[in-house]
């Protein structure tokens, strides 16, 4: 530990700023340290007073959060965690970014097996906000604030940070290694089927299998089985996979699919007995993939779409026929039942007499000229003229990119070869 404060004394100047040698060998020294025992880690974290030395005590924590005793202090631990992020001066944070995202994956991984997830998420928060250079920028720490807010079951805490479009990574998630960007995006989808927003969970899902990659990981399977779901309970259709996924889909992720391909099938026959027999004879694979929450979901989502179809031919029915069409076992006290439910959900547009048992369906009344509608119209062009304004900003710094101007030229050289040769062969 003395060894570990000279050279940080030595290594660090008075402004706080590491010499390239201290950063080298950073992560040397914490995985020593996290091998000694806890008392002498506080013994070395409470002789460290200068703000300046915050990168040393960024390293201490880190050896902390190794430390097989960690199961004993974790309370002591979470709280020193936050009082440090709360003072610690931001840039200092980010000379050795590789220290905090272990801290946040050792804290998640300690929460979970524990069963304590909550008390990490206010924590990871806090740690995301004073790592991120803008709040449009995406992080290592994402996907564990996402874990524990799903294991936590409170995943509306970690919806501030899936509404926000990306469009800047951190350095360490721009290497060659996927798998946290995989994660945000899966969790990020089941976030978002949690809170039953499944226009969005469509879309992290969709993302997660067409990130590139070099090899399938079972992350973009899970996130295919995920996105079958959740198509047919938003759409009542088979997702069509992007042009640059069909190669992975059709090849890889479909002929591992097998049980949720064949529930989609029998979807799309609006037979919920064929839907039934689909799902017992996969109950074990549904439910070790814990789905089968969402599988019920696409069971109710047949009967809804069984009667949203009723509503385009015809314009009364009873409730009895209703029932009898859509094959429920309630009879027309269930039809009435869902019926109401649509109604209130807006997905359909009727009325029920109950003296005589019989639905109206009605056209939507909607218009388009209320004050709710025009305030959701004049979002949605604010919104579009942020995008652009965006988008122009990021065509201007990509058109003076070294890196991009060098691979425009040499793919510009490498096609004039090519037509040279081609040339000459004529």
């Amino acid at each position: 530990m003395e060894l570990f404060i000279s050279a940080a004394r030595l290594g660090i100047s008075p402004q706080g700023v590491p010499s390239k040698e201290y950063l080298d060998n950073l992560p040397k020294y914490v995985e020593t340290l996290s091998r000694q025992s806890w008392a002498n880690l506080d013994a070395g974290q409470n002789q460290i007073t200068e703000r300046t030395q915050a990168l040393a005590v960024l390293g201490i924590i880190a050896a902390k959060s190794k430390s097989t005793d960690l199961g004993n202090h974790v309370d002591t631990f979470l709280t020193q965690v936050y009082t440090f992020l709360t003072t610690v001066e931001v840039p200092q944070l980010r000379h050795c970014p590789s220290l905090l995202i272990d801290i946040c994956q050792n804290v998640t991984d300690s929460l979970v097996r524990r069963g304590t997830p909550m008390l990490g998420i206010n924590i990871l928060v806090t740690a995301i906000r004073q790592y991120q250079t803008n709040d449009r920028q995406l992080t290592s720490i994402h996907p564990n604030l996402l874990e524990l807010c799903l294991a936590a079951s409170v995943p509306k805490a970690a919806l501030p940070f899936l509404t926000n479009d990306i469009d800047d990574f951190s350095p360490e998630i721009k290497g060659t290694d996927c798998k946290n960007l995989l994660l945000f995006f899966y969790y990020g989808g089941m976030v978002c089927a949690a809170l039953k927003k499944f226009k969005e969970a469509i879309y992290f899902f969709e993302a997660a299998i067409q990130v590139p990659a070099s090899t399938l990981s079972h992350i973009m399977l899970e996130s295919y089985k995920k996105l079958i779901l959740v198509s047919l309970i938003h759409t009542g259709e088979i997702p069509q996979s992007h042009k640059c996924a069909n190669q992975i889909v059709n090849r890889v992720l479909k002929p591992n699919a097998n049980a949720y391909t064949d529930l989609a099938a029998s979807f799309v026959t609006f037979n919920p007995t064929d839907l039934s027999l689909v799902i017992n004879r996969h109950h074990d694979t549904i439910n070790r993939d814990k789905n089968y929450g969402l599988v019920k979901q696409v069971k109710a989502a047949q009967t809804k779409l069984s009667i949203l179809r009723l509503t385009k031919t015809f314009l009364t029915l009873s409730l009895a026929d209703v029932a009898s069409r859509v094959q429920l076992s309630g009879g027309a006290q269930q039809a009435e039942s869902m019926v109401l439910s649509m109604i209130q959900d807006g997905e359909i547009y009727a009325k029920i007499n109950q003296k005589d048992g019989m639905v109206v369906f009605l056209d939507n009344k909607e218009k388009y000229d209320g004050p709710i509608m025009m305030q959701k119209i004049e979002n949605q062009i604010i919104r579009c003229i942020d995008l652009n304004r965006r988008l122009e900003s990021m065509n201007d710094n990509l058109a003076t990119n070294p890196d991009y101007i060098s691979k425009v030229l040499c793919a510009s050289e490498d096609e004039g070869i090519s037509s040279s040769k081609q040339l000459f062969s004529v």
